[in-house]
């Protein structure tokens, strides 16, 4: 097995599909705010895997849109014609893609130093509970935008 390298930035693609395609990991750096809360932004790093032949409800996938932008979002399901419904965790929208547009799939998370397993029974029913969040989920944020400056400033934290 490759060691596992911590890069950020689309210009790592083409060695993320190299190391892949070698039977390797890839440790890539989130950037961006649509995973919050399960992924934050320059803190939260994933460990990316070769995709298997069967993706599943609730992988995190790093793929390709068409404008040739990379996302790393949630798959919440399939539709008739095979194509995977996607959605970011912090969006209460989806967004449609091909199976073929997939490069990876997130098969852990490094939050503050510790790996979390995709696997663990604990993540498998947060993601449960979060995503029954996805129609309120603008209400949600704006109430946390609200409340979070108030708790940061009892807590003495800035």
């Amino acid at each position: 097995m490759m060691e596992s390298m911590c890069m950020a930035g689309r210009d790592v693609v083409p060695e993320i599909r190299e190391i892949l395609k070698m039977g390797g990991r890839f440790e890539l750096l989130v950037s961006g705010s649509s995973m919050s809360p399960t992924l934050k932004d320059q803190r939260d790093s994933v460990l990316l895997v070769a995709p298997q032949e069967s993706l599943n409800r609730n992988d995190i996938l790093f793929f390709m849109r068409e404008d040739g932008s990379y996302v790393l979002h949630r798959m919440i399901g399939r539709d008739p014609d095979g194509g995977l419904i996607m959605n970011g965790d912090a969006q209460n929208w989806t967004e449609r893609i091909e199976p073929s547009q997939v490069i990876a799939v997130v098969e852990r998370i490094r939050r503050r130093g510790r790996w979390i397993r995709i696997s663990d029974r604990g993540y498998r029913m947060y993601v449960e509970l979060w995503g029954l969040t996805r129609p309120i989920r603008p209400l949600i944020f704006r109430m946390w935008g609200v409340i979070s400056p108030v708790v940061k400033g009892v807590s003495g934290r800035s």
